[in-house]
């Protein structure tokens, strides 16, 4: 069984994030950021062919941000 190092996000959080409670909609923003930033690490090539350092694209955790969010508001529960 897999064990979670944070807690899961409470259901009275998602019901809140759906009725577009900004609080618990940057709740679930902050739960999954680390995961959003890991997805938007870029490894740098040298002119060589070289992997060097890793980047930061802040405009794709941007995008990932909207899209979250837009999925947040769209989620029925019925």
């Amino acid at each position: 069984m897999r064990r979670f190092k944070q807690k899961l996000i409470s259901y009275a959080t998602i019901i809140l994030a759906i009725k577009q409670d900004v609080e618990a909609i940057q709740t679930i923003i902050h739960y999954y950021e680390s995961y959003m930033i890991r997805l938007c690490q870029k490894s740098v090539i040298a002119d060589e062919g070289i992997i060097g350092n890793m980047q930061f694209d802040e405009e794709m955790k941007s995008g990932l941000e909207i899209k979250l969010v837009k999925t947040i508001l769209q989620f029925r529960l019925d």
